[in-house]
Protein backbone atom coordinates (compact mmCIF):
# COMPACT_ATOMS: atom_id res chain seq x y z
CA UNK A 1 0.00 0.00 0.00
CA UNK A 2 1.27 3.46 -0.89
CA UNK A 3 1.33 6.10 1.84
CA UNK A 4 -0.98 8.31 -0.22
CA UNK A 5 -3.60 5.54 -0.25
CA UNK A 6 -3.78 5.27 3.56
CA UNK A 7 -6.91 6.91 4.98
CA UNK A 8 -6.83 5.35 8.46
CA UNK A 9 -8.02 8.09 10.87
CA UNK A 10 -5.29 7.12 13.34
CA UNK A 11 -2.67 8.42 10.90
CA UNK A 12 -4.60 10.78 8.59
CA UNK A 13 -6.39 13.32 10.78
CA UNK A 14 -8.29 16.52 10.26
CA UNK A 15 -6.34 19.19 12.10
CA UNK A 16 -7.18 22.88 12.05
CA UNK A 17 -9.63 22.24 9.24
CA UNK A 18 -7.11 20.53 6.95
CA UNK A 19 -6.07 16.98 6.12
CA UNK A 20 -2.97 16.27 8.18
CA UNK A 21 -0.73 13.25 7.62
CA UNK A 22 1.04 11.73 10.62
CA UNK A 23 2.61 8.95 8.56
CA UNK A 24 6.36 8.51 9.09
CA UNK A 25 8.79 6.94 6.64
CA UNK A 26 8.38 3.21 6.13
CA UNK A 27 11.57 2.53 8.11
CA UNK A 28 10.42 4.32 11.28
CA UNK A 29 7.43 2.40 12.70
CA UNK A 30 8.01 3.64 16.26
CA UNK A 31 6.23 6.89 15.41
CA UNK A 32 3.40 4.93 13.81
CA UNK A 33 3.06 3.07 17.12
CA UNK A 34 2.96 6.38 18.99
CA UNK A 35 0.27 7.80 16.68
CA UNK A 36 -1.75 4.61 17.18
CA UNK A 37 -1.60 4.94 20.97
CA UNK A 38 -2.53 8.63 20.83
CA UNK A 39 -5.68 7.71 18.89
CA UNK A 40 -6.71 5.44 21.79
CA UNK A 41 -6.30 8.00 24.59
CA UNK A 42 -9.41 8.34 26.76
CA UNK A 43 -10.93 11.79 26.90
CA UNK A 44 -13.96 11.18 29.14
CA UNK A 45 -12.30 10.12 32.40
CA UNK A 46 -10.95 12.36 35.21
CA UNK A 47 -7.34 11.24 34.70
CA UNK A 48 -7.50 10.79 30.93
CA UNK A 49 -4.72 8.65 29.47
CA UNK A 50 -0.97 8.56 29.80
CA UNK A 51 1.58 7.12 27.38
CA UNK A 52 5.20 6.23 28.10
CA UNK A 53 7.20 4.89 25.16
CA UNK A 54 10.86 4.14 24.54
CA UNK A 55 12.17 5.62 21.26
CA UNK A 56 15.51 6.11 19.61
CA UNK A 57 16.70 9.61 18.76
CA UNK A 58 15.12 9.77 15.30
CA UNK A 59 11.69 10.60 16.73
CA UNK A 60 13.10 13.91 17.98
CA UNK A 61 14.13 15.34 14.64
CA UNK A 62 13.46 13.22 11.53
CA UNK A 63 11.31 14.60 8.75
CA UNK A 64 11.25 18.06 7.21
CA UNK A 65 8.58 20.65 7.93
CA UNK A 66 5.27 19.37 6.59
CA UNK A 67 6.31 15.70 6.57
CA UNK A 68 4.72 12.99 8.72
CA UNK A 69 7.23 12.81 11.61
CA UNK A 70 7.35 16.59 12.00
CA UNK A 71 3.56 16.75 11.70
CA UNK A 72 3.21 14.18 14.48
CA UNK A 73 5.48 16.22 16.76
CA UNK A 74 3.46 19.33 15.88
CA UNK A 75 0.18 17.50 16.55
CA UNK A 76 1.43 16.23 19.92
CA UNK A 77 2.94 19.50 21.13
CA UNK A 78 0.28 21.91 19.87
CA UNK A 79 -2.43 19.77 21.49
CA UNK A 80 -0.37 19.99 24.70
CA UNK A 81 0.03 16.22 25.02
CA UNK A 82 3.80 16.10 25.64
CA UNK A 83 4.73 16.24 29.32
CA UNK A 84 8.36 15.19 29.25
CA UNK A 85 11.14 13.44 27.38
CA UNK A 86 13.89 11.66 29.29
CA UNK A 87 17.24 11.02 27.59
CA UNK A 88 18.58 7.67 28.84
CA UNK A 89 22.24 6.54 28.87
CA UNK A 90 23.73 4.80 25.85
CA UNK A 91 24.22 1.03 25.72
CA UNK A 92 21.15 0.27 27.81
CA UNK A 93 19.96 -2.61 25.64
CA UNK A 94 21.42 -5.96 24.71
CA UNK A 95 21.94 -5.56 20.98
CA UNK A 96 22.40 -1.82 20.41
CA UNK A 97 24.61 0.96 21.70
CA UNK A 98 22.39 3.85 20.58
CA UNK A 99 20.85 6.39 22.93
CA UNK A 100 17.18 6.01 23.80
CA UNK A 101 14.49 8.38 25.02
CA UNK A 102 11.35 8.04 27.12
CA UNK A 103 8.38 9.98 25.73
CA UNK A 104 5.82 10.82 28.44
CA UNK A 105 2.42 11.98 27.16
CA UNK A 106 -0.77 12.95 28.95
CA UNK A 107 -4.06 14.40 27.76
CA UNK A 108 -4.96 15.68 31.24
CA UNK A 109 -1.91 17.66 32.30
CA UNK A 110 -1.69 19.24 35.75
CA UNK A 111 -2.14 23.01 35.83
CA UNK A 112 1.58 23.75 36.25
CA UNK A 113 2.51 21.63 33.22
CA UNK A 114 -0.02 23.09 30.79
CA UNK A 115 1.67 24.61 27.76
CA UNK A 116 5.09 23.32 28.76
CA UNK A 117 7.50 20.45 28.06
CA UNK A 118 10.13 19.11 30.47
CA UNK A 119 13.39 17.71 29.11
CA UNK A 120 15.40 15.49 31.48
CA UNK A 121 19.00 14.59 30.68
CA UNK A 122 19.65 11.28 32.42
CA UNK A 123 22.44 10.21 30.05
CA UNK A 124 24.97 10.06 32.89
CA UNK A 125 22.71 8.17 35.29
CA UNK A 126 23.97 4.64 34.78
CA UNK A 127 25.22 1.99 37.22
CA UNK A 128 27.79 -0.52 35.85
CA UNK A 129 26.92 -4.17 35.39
CA UNK A 130 29.13 -6.84 36.93
CA UNK A 131 29.27 -8.43 33.48
CA UNK A 132 28.24 -6.90 30.16
CA UNK A 133 25.25 -8.37 28.31
CA UNK A 134 26.18 -7.91 24.68
CA UNK A 135 26.16 -4.14 24.08
CA UNK A 136 24.45 -3.52 27.43
CA UNK A 137 27.06 -2.35 29.93
CA UNK A 138 24.96 -0.62 32.57
CA UNK A 139 21.55 -0.21 34.12
CA UNK A 140 19.33 2.41 35.67
CA UNK A 141 19.03 0.89 39.13
CA UNK A 142 16.42 1.69 41.77
CA UNK A 143 18.35 4.64 43.21
CA UNK A 144 18.82 6.23 39.78
CA UNK A 145 15.20 5.59 38.82
CA UNK A 146 14.19 7.48 41.97
CA UNK A 147 16.52 10.34 41.03
CA UNK A 148 14.93 10.61 37.57
CA UNK A 149 11.43 10.42 39.04
CA UNK A 150 12.31 13.11 41.59
CA UNK A 151 13.50 15.38 38.74
CA UNK A 152 10.24 14.76 36.92
CA UNK A 153 8.10 15.49 39.98
CA UNK A 154 10.09 18.63 40.84
CA UNK A 155 9.33 19.96 37.34
CA UNK A 156 10.47 23.60 37.14
CA UNK A 157 12.11 23.36 40.59
CA UNK A 158 14.40 20.49 39.48
CA UNK A 159 18.19 20.76 39.20
CA UNK A 160 18.77 22.68 35.93
CA UNK A 161 21.88 20.63 35.21
CA UNK A 162 19.59 17.68 34.49
CA UNK A 163 16.16 19.18 33.83
CA UNK A 164 14.87 22.13 31.82
CA UNK A 165 11.30 23.28 31.19
CA UNK A 166 10.23 25.09 28.01
CA UNK A 167 7.11 26.64 26.55
CA UNK A 168 5.61 24.48 23.80
CA UNK A 169 6.44 26.98 21.06
CA UNK A 170 10.18 26.64 21.82
CA UNK A 171 10.31 23.61 19.52
CA UNK A 172 8.46 25.03 16.52
CA UNK A 173 9.82 26.75 13.43
CA UNK A 174 8.81 28.05 10.04
CA UNK A 175 10.49 26.78 6.89
CA UNK A 176 10.27 29.22 3.99
CA UNK A 177 11.60 29.22 0.44
CA UNK A 178 13.46 32.32 -0.70
CA UNK A 179 13.33 33.89 -4.15
CA UNK A 180 15.32 36.64 -5.81
CA UNK A 181 14.37 38.73 -8.85
CA UNK A 182 16.49 39.25 -11.97
CA UNK A 183 18.28 42.69 -12.40
CA UNK A 184 18.77 44.41 -15.72
CA UNK A 185 22.12 45.90 -16.71
CA UNK A 186 21.28 49.03 -14.70
CA UNK A 187 20.33 47.08 -11.57
CA UNK A 188 16.58 47.57 -12.06
CA UNK A 189 14.31 44.62 -11.22
CA UNK A 190 12.75 43.00 -14.31
CA UNK A 191 8.96 42.66 -14.32
CA UNK A 192 6.74 40.31 -16.30
CA UNK A 193 3.54 41.27 -18.14
CA UNK A 194 1.59 41.23 -14.86
CA UNK A 195 4.11 43.52 -13.18
CA UNK A 196 5.43 40.70 -11.01
CA UNK A 197 9.20 40.31 -10.53
CA UNK A 198 10.86 37.89 -12.94
CA UNK A 199 12.38 35.15 -10.75
CA UNK A 200 16.09 34.44 -11.04
CA UNK A 201 15.96 30.65 -10.79
CA UNK A 202 19.70 30.30 -10.31
CA UNK A 203 19.63 32.43 -7.18
CA UNK A 204 16.29 31.21 -5.81
CA UNK A 205 15.11 28.11 -3.99
CA UNK A 206 17.16 28.30 -0.79
CA UNK A 207 15.23 27.57 2.38
CA UNK A 208 15.43 29.39 5.70
CA UNK A 209 14.57 27.88 9.08
CA UNK A 210 13.03 30.49 11.40
CA UNK A 211 12.35 29.59 15.05
CA UNK A 212 8.97 30.52 16.50
CA UNK A 213 10.98 32.24 19.23
CA UNK A 214 12.61 34.68 16.78
CA UNK A 215 11.44 38.12 17.85
CA UNK A 216 9.27 39.64 15.13
CA UNK A 217 8.73 36.33 13.32
CA UNK A 218 9.32 35.71 9.63
CA UNK A 219 9.34 39.35 8.52
CA UNK A 220 11.90 40.39 11.11
CA UNK A 221 14.10 37.39 10.32
CA UNK A 222 14.16 38.19 6.59
CA UNK A 223 14.90 41.84 7.30
CA UNK A 224 17.68 41.13 9.81
CA UNK A 225 19.26 37.90 8.59
CA UNK A 226 18.67 37.77 4.80
CA UNK A 227 18.33 41.24 3.31
CA UNK A 228 21.78 42.46 4.46
CA UNK A 229 23.23 39.85 2.06
CA UNK A 230 20.44 39.70 -0.56
CA UNK A 231 18.60 43.06 -0.51
CA UNK A 232 15.87 42.06 -2.99
CA UNK A 233 15.16 38.59 -1.61
CA UNK A 234 11.61 37.73 -0.61
CA UNK A 235 9.62 34.73 0.63
CA UNK A 236 7.97 32.67 -2.10
CA UNK A 237 4.21 33.12 -1.60
CA UNK A 238 2.59 30.05 -0.05
CA UNK A 239 5.91 28.35 0.76
CA UNK A 240 5.64 28.73 4.53
CA UNK A 241 5.58 25.39 6.36
CA UNK A 242 5.52 24.64 10.08
CA UNK A 243 7.94 22.14 11.58
CA UNK A 244 8.77 20.86 15.05
CA UNK A 245 11.91 19.22 16.41
CA UNK A 246 13.55 18.66 19.78
CA UNK A 247 17.28 18.80 20.44
CA UNK A 248 18.84 17.67 23.71
CA UNK A 249 22.28 18.70 22.45
CA UNK A 250 21.09 22.29 22.05
CA UNK A 251 19.96 22.58 25.65
CA UNK A 252 22.35 20.27 27.51
CA UNK A 253 25.59 20.62 25.55
CA UNK A 254 28.60 20.71 27.85
CA UNK A 255 31.72 22.04 26.07
CA UNK A 256 34.97 20.24 26.70
CA UNK A 257 36.93 22.09 29.38
CA UNK A 258 40.16 23.30 27.81
CA UNK A 259 43.35 23.07 29.82
CA UNK A 260 44.83 26.29 31.17
CA UNK A 261 48.07 27.75 29.80
CA UNK A 262 49.76 27.02 33.13
CA UNK A 263 48.83 23.33 32.87
CA UNK A 264 50.12 23.10 29.30
CA UNK A 265 53.37 24.91 30.24
CA UNK A 266 53.90 22.53 33.17
CA UNK A 267 53.53 19.53 30.84
CA UNK A 268 56.06 21.00 28.41
CA UNK A 269 58.57 21.60 31.22
CA UNK A 270 58.12 18.02 32.44
CA UNK A 271 58.72 16.64 28.94
CA UNK A 272 61.81 18.84 28.55
CA UNK A 273 63.17 17.53 31.84
CA UNK A 274 62.52 13.88 30.87
CA UNK A 275 64.26 14.30 27.52
CA UNK A 276 67.15 16.39 28.80
CA UNK A 277 70.32 15.04 27.16
CA UNK A 278 68.40 12.57 25.01
CA UNK A 279 69.33 14.35 21.79
CA UNK A 280 73.04 14.23 22.72
CA UNK A 281 72.75 10.46 23.30
CA UNK A 282 71.05 9.88 19.97
CA UNK A 283 73.55 11.81 17.84
CA UNK A 284 76.50 10.68 19.93
CA UNK A 285 77.46 14.14 21.15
Amino acid sequence: TKKDDITDPRFQVTYRGEDFSLLPDIGDPQMLFLANNISKMKQDTPLGSRIVEVHNGSSLFTGKAGQGPSNLRQYIIEQDLLEAIVALPEKMFYNTGIGTYLWVLSNKKSAQRKGKVQLIDATTMKAPLRKNLGEKNGEVNAALRKKILDLYLAFDKADPEYSKVFENHEFGYWQVTMQQPKRDENGKILLDKKDNPVIDKERSGDTEIIPFTYEGGIDAFIQNEVRPYAPDAFVKPGSEKVGYELSFTKYFYKPVQLRTLDEIAADIRAIEKETDGLLDEIIGG
